[in-house]
């Protein structure tokens, strides 16, 4: 007789997604905003088509931006709720408090989900998008940041993809705990701003894919050739 197939928290696979999104919008994005805007719309887009073309998944959506400040537009909202953000939702100014929107955003969103995530019910993805380096948190420490990450990467439902321009991408990441498999590098300019929200885009495509074959993998999110977008001259 066969054994019967045993499922259990490590082997399950999760329904549900929970794509948190933290997007600099410091003042050095400011030509940045025109992308900016038509990519995380396109990331809407994007888990609304998902869940049509796979109907076992559900997919939630956080959008969080940052500057001097931390602003939080919207949280844990169902995909079919989403709608497209404006200029009135993205406006750049300021500096760069790139930990606190980090601590900020993963705290919040881990004291939603931490029941789910623990039962093997859901996984996360957060994507953090920025063109500089932190230069103004108040709240949060990169040793804060780094343990957090850690911490919440090890039990294999959480996705970390950092997306830096300017910045030794990886090395910044490595320093915030993140795997560096999921690390991309893009230009400060409007064209290489496009590719990366193209590129998550087709990141969570081969993801729903895979979830539905019945295989899930926290660390490879990113595929190997969109890891540097950056604009070639």
């Amino acid at each position: 007789m066969p054994k019967a197939l045993v499922e259990n928290k490590e082997t399950k696979i999760p329904k549900e997604t929970y794509y948190l999104l933290i997007v600099d919008a410091s003042q050095s994005m400011t030509d940045l905003t025109k992308s900016t805007i038509g990519g995380v719309n396109e990331q809407i887009d994007t888990i609304k088509q998902l869940e049509k073309e796979f109907p076992d998944q559900k997919y939630h959506m956080s959008f969080m931006h940052f500057n001097s400040k931390v602003t939080i537009e919207y949280t844990n909202r169902k995909a079919s709720l989403l709608e497209s953000i404006t200029d009135k939702n993205y406006r750049t100014t300021g500096m760069t408090a790139l930990l606190d929107a980090i601590g900020v955003g993963v705290t919040n969103l881990n004291e939603t989900i931490k029941d789910k995530i623990a039962s093997g019910d859901a996984s996360a993805v957060v994507v953090i998008i920025t063109d500089g380096e932190e230069n103004n948190s108040r709240e949060y420490d990169i040793t804060k940041v780094r343990s957090m990450i850690n911490e919440l990467q090890s039990t294999g439902k959480w996705t970390f993809t950092f997306i830096g321009a300017n910045i030794d991408s990886i090395k910044t990441a490595s320093s915030y705990g993140i795997n560096t498999k999921n690390v991309v590098s893009f230009s400060g300019d409007s064209v290489s701003n496009t590719k990366v929200y193209k590129s998550m885009s087709r990141s969570f495509a081969s993801r729903a894919s895979s979830l539905d074959l019945g295989t899930f993998n926290s660390e490879e999110f990113v595929a190997d050739e969109d890891k540097d977008l950056t604009t070639k001259k």
